[in-house]
C-alpha cells in the first residue's frame, strides 16, 4: 500500500520556531487516514504545491478570516495552489470535464482547510503521530501526497504542459486577473503603477498589464537583483511585441509599444521625491491605477510608512481613478478618504479568496484558471521558479516565504514544494 506523508502546522501563532512548528508525518497501511470522495469532489495525488502569504498567514494565525485561537488543538495541513493528478472522482462529477489520470490545477480555499483539520490527543511528533477519532478522515491540504477537493476549484491542464510552472502561477495569476478586470476595469493605454513589480506576486500583474491592455507601466525596486530581473522581462515583453503577438484577435502596433518604466526608490529621500518622479515619467498627468504591493517600500525609517505611501498615491493618481490596495487598507484615514472623495478615487480591495468562497463567483474563478493556464501554456507570461525544496525539507521553504515578505528581502522566484 502507497506511503501516505504530509506536512502539518502543529501549533499556529507567531511565537513557535519554524522548526517546530512545521512537521512532517507519514502514515502506512493500517495506520493511513483514508478519506473517500464526496459525490461532488476529486481525489489528487499531489505533484507540486506553490508556496504563498498565505502559508504564512495561517501560520502566524493572521488570516483575517479565522481566529487562530480557536484552532489552537488541532493541525493544519498547508498549502493552497496545487497541481497533480486525479486519483478519484465523486459520482457526481462531470466526466467530460475530468477523468482519473487527468492534470489538473487549482486552488484550495484556505477555510476549506481549515474545516478539515486534524485533532491531536496530546503528543505530537514524526514517531508518534496521535490522532484522536474525531475528523481523522478528515485529512486535507495541499502539501500532502493526497489531497481531496471540490471538482469546480479544479481545472484540467495540458499533459505536456509543466506542472510546477502551472503551479508557480495561481495564486499570482487570480490576484493578475481580478485587479485588472474584474476591480479596475482598466482600458488598453491606461498608466498603471506597480509597487514592487519583480516581486514574484506581482510579476504576473505586471507582464499581463503590458501584453493584454498595451499599458504604460511604472513599478518600483530596491535591489540591484529586482533591477536585473525586469530588465530581463523588459526585453522578453519588447521582443513578444515586436513580433507582432496577437492579442485577444488584434496585432498590436508595435510602433505605439509602451515601455515599462522602473523606478529605483533607493534614489529617493522622501516619498516628495518619489512622488515627483512619477508625475515627470507621465508628463505631470499621473497614473490611472496605482497598485500598492503587501511589502512597504523602504525610502525612510518613519513609522507611518504605509500612511506616507497611501497619500503619495491619491496624490498621484488621476481623477475618477483607482486606487488597489491588498493588505492595509485600514491605514487610510479621514484626510484620505476626503483625498479621495474630492477626485472620485475608487478603492479596490483584493482578496484572492474571495472568488472561492461563494457559489455566485465560482465561474468568474473558473475564467480566470483558464485564463491563466493559457498563459502559460502559450508562455505569455514568466513567473520565475526561486526554489523548489522536497516536501521533507518544507521548514526551510517556510523561511523563505517569511524572508520574502520582508522589506529588505531580494528573493524574486516563488518557493515551490515538490511532493
Amino acid at each position: 500500500m502507497q506511503e501516505q506523508y504530509f506536512a502539518y502546522i502543529s501549533k499556529v501563532g507567531d511565537s513557535f520556531p519554524i522548526d517546530n512548528q512545521i512537521l512532517v508525518a507519514t502514515k502506512t497501511n493500517d495506520r493511513r487516514i483514508e478519506r473517500e470522495c464526496k459525490e461532488t469532489e476529486i481525489k489528487i495525488q499531489v505533484k507540486y504545491c506553490g508556496l504563498s502569504k498565505l502559508d504564512y498567514q495561517v501560520r502566524k494565525g493572521i488570516f483575517p478570516l479565522w481566529n487562530h485561537n480557536s484552532f489552537n488543538q488541532q493541525c493544519i495541513i498547508p498549502g493552497y495552489e496545487v497541481c497533480g493528478q486525479i486519483l478519484n472522482i465523486g459520482n457526481k462529477v462531470n466526466s467530460k470535464m475530468f477523468s482519473i489520470g487527468d492534470l489538473v490545477i487549482g486552488f484550495l480555499p484556505v477555510q476549506t482547510i481549515i474545516e478539515n483539520n486534524l485533532i491531536f490527543n496530546n503528543e505530537i511528533s514524526n514517531d508518534t503521530f496521535l490522532l484522536s477519532d474525531n475528523n481523522v478522515d478528515e485529512l486535507n491540504g495541499g502539501c500532502s501526497n493526497e489531497c481531496i477537493s471540490e471538482a469546480h476549484y479544479f481545472l484540467k491542464i495540458p499533459s505536456d504542459m509543466s506542472l510546477i510552472k502551472s503551479a508557480s502561477c495561481i495564486f499570482s495569476g487570480i490576484r493578475a486577473y481580478i485587479t485588472l478586470f474584474n476591480k479596475t476595469q482598466i482600458k488598453r493605454g491606461d498608466t498603471i503603477c506597480i509597487m514592487k513589480g519583480a516581486h514574484w506576486e506581482q510579476t504576473y500583474l505586471l507582464q499581463l498589464a503590458i501584453l493584454k491592455c498595451n499599458c504604460q507601466v511604472i513599478t518600483t525596486v530596491t535591489t540591484d537583483e529586482e533591477i536585473n530581473f525586469l530588465r530581463m522581462i523588459q526585453s522578453k515583453l519588447n521582443s513578444k511585441l515586436s513580433n507582432s503577438l496577437i492579442i485577444n484577435g488584434n496585432s498590436m502596433n508595435t510602433s505605439n509599444l509602451h515601455q515599462l518604466t522602473i523606478l529605483d526608490l533607493r534614489q529617493y529621500e522622501n516619498m516628495e521625491q518619489f512622488q515627483k518622479a512619477i508625475f515627470k515619467e507621465t508628463s505631470g498627468l499621473g497614473v490611472d491605477v496605482f497598485i500598492c504591493s503587501d511589502y512597504l517600500p523602504i525610502i525612510s525609517s518613519n513609522n507611518n510608512n504605509n500612511s506616507n505611501l497611501l497619500t503619495t498615491a491619491l496624490n498621484v493618481i488621476k481623477s475618477n481613478g483607482t486606487l488597489v490596495c491588498y493588505d492595509f487598507n485600514n491605514q487610510l484615514t479621514e484626510q484620505h478618504f476626503n483625498q479621495m472623495f474630492r477626485k472620485s478615487i475608487n478603492l479596490a480591495n483584493i482578496l484572492e479568496q474571495s472568488y472561492v468562497q461563494h457559489p455566485h463567483t465560482i465561474g468568474i474563478y473558473l475564467h480566470t484558471l483558464k485564463e491563466i493556464v493559457k498563459d502559460i501554456n502559450d508562455e505569455l507570461i514568466e513567473v520565475p521558479i526561486g526554489h523548489c525544496f522536497p516536501l521533507n525539507s518544507i521548514q526551510e521553504a517556510h523561511k523563505k516565504v517569511e524572508s520574502s515578505l520582508q522589506q529588505n528581502s531580494n528573493l524574486i522566484g516563488k518557493i515551490m514544494i515538490k511532493i
